[in-house]
């Protein structure tokens, strides 16, 4: 078990559990090598829950825009034009953008058991943190290719709002 060096008590933070902010020292270098592999996927996991946060965000905002300056923009002017159909255009592009980040994509997070019961029974436990230290590399650069795509979803979203904004006023503005 690790051995933490700082102490609520003296006003830091500490932990050894994944994604949490602290200092551990751990009593093996294998312990050490699987803590820091568990805590970047744990701090992966974390990021990819705050992208589809904010991207029901992003959306939410989406939506009171088409609601709210395109019933003003139908009030005034029944017929659409070409700021409209963009507004419009650029709404179902963010709402595709969104469904695209909020898919489940099938991230790798966890293990198959399996493999760990019949490829590593009766193997020492340093044998096995560096096995797993290892995998969880792999699933952390495999996840990483991902996230960072995901990242680029994210931003096309956000544009995707910012035109049907800048759409929808322009044509309110006629």
């Amino acid at each position: 078990m690790p051995k933490l060096l700082a102490s609520p008590e003296r006003g830091l933070l500490s932990s050894a559990l994944p994604g949490t902010i602290g200092i551990a020292v751990a009593d093996t270098t294998e312990e050490m090598i699987l803590d820091e592999a568990l805590r970047g996927m744990a701090r992966q996991q974390s990021v990819i829950e705050g992208l589809r946060t904010r991207t029901g965000t992003l959306f939410a905002a989406a939506s009171l825009v088409s609601a709210f300056l395109g019933g003003q923009v139908l009030t005034r002017h029944p017929n659409l034009d070409g700021l409209s159909w963009l507004a419009i255009g650029s709404f179902i592009a963010c709402f595709l953008l969104v469904l695209t980040i909020l898919w489940p994509w099938g991230f790798k997070f966890v293990l198959n058991p399996n493999i760990l019961i019949e490829d590593h029974r009766g193997k020492t436990v340093p044998q096995l943190q560096v096995f797993l230290a290892k995998t969880w590399r792999k699933d952390y650069e495999w996840n990483q290719e991902r996230v960072r795509w995901l990242h680029w979803v994210y931003r096309g979203a956000l544009l995707s709002l910012a035109v049907e904004v800048v759409a929808w006023l322009m044509s309110l503005a006629r």
